[in-house]
């Protein structure tokens, strides 16, 4: 199974200007947001965080195991 991204979180974290900021936008605790970096983004979250951020920021980028990001993805890795 394919690990998180990091890296999705920390852009997500930066489009609210900090990791709290985020935090506070999803209602969790900025420990949960934490966690995201090593372990998966709820994939409830993931679509949250994707409307917050007005897509800047996919449920596909945080959740590529549940989510394909494109069809070659999808026949690729049968996501």
């Amino acid at each position: 199974m394919k690990r998180p991204k990091p890296a999705a979180i920390a852009e997500a974290a930066n489009y609210f200007g900090s990791q709290g900021a985020l935090a506070r936008q999803l209602g969790v605790s900025p420990m949960a947001v934490s966690n995201w970096k090593r372990r998966w983004v709820p994939v409830e979250r993931a679509i949250q965080i994707e409307r917050l951020t007005s897509g800047e920021v996919s449920k596909e980028q945080l959740r590529p195991d549940v989510f394909c990001l494109t069809a070659e993805v999808a026949v690729e890795e049968q996501c």
